[in-house]
């Protein structure tokens, strides 16, 4: 979940969700849009708050005052990388947890050559 805080308040209005795209490495992105004319960003806090499972405790990155060069696109960059990094863990943790839970048993590489030698003998 992506949400938006203004001096600590959730915020809803001017907020886009985009939909869940995925990334060509096997994670996804997705994201979070908040418009905020920049003399907004010099009077108020804003955070972005990211929750998600693969995560001990929400991850909360507050959006520069300045805002960088334009105002409000560096709090779409925060959104965003802040959901790619829960959302790369996620995969990670995935594909560690199917790896472990596999039944997958490799064979030790001498008893392999051992039996392939055999079965040519016969």
């Amino acid at each position: 979940m992506i949400s938006w805080q203004k001096d600590g308040e959730e915020v809803h209005e001017d907020v886009e969700l985009r939909e869940t795209l995925p990334n060509q490495d096997g994670s996804f992105q997705k994201r979070s849009i908040l418009r905020v004319p920049a003399e907004e960003l010099q009077k108020h806090t804003y955070t972005c708050v990211i929750q998600h499972s693969s995560l001990e405790k929400e991850l909360v990155l507050e959006v520069p005052k300045g805002g960088g060069s334009g105002g409000a696109p560096i709090g779409v960059i925060v959104g965003v990388v802040a959901a790619l990094v829960a959302l790369v863990a996620v995969v990670a943790g995935i594909v560690v947890w199917k790896k472990k839970n596999s039944g997958f048993k490799p064979v030790p590489a001498k008893a392999a050559s051992e039996g392939d030698s055999s079965s040519n003998n016969s």
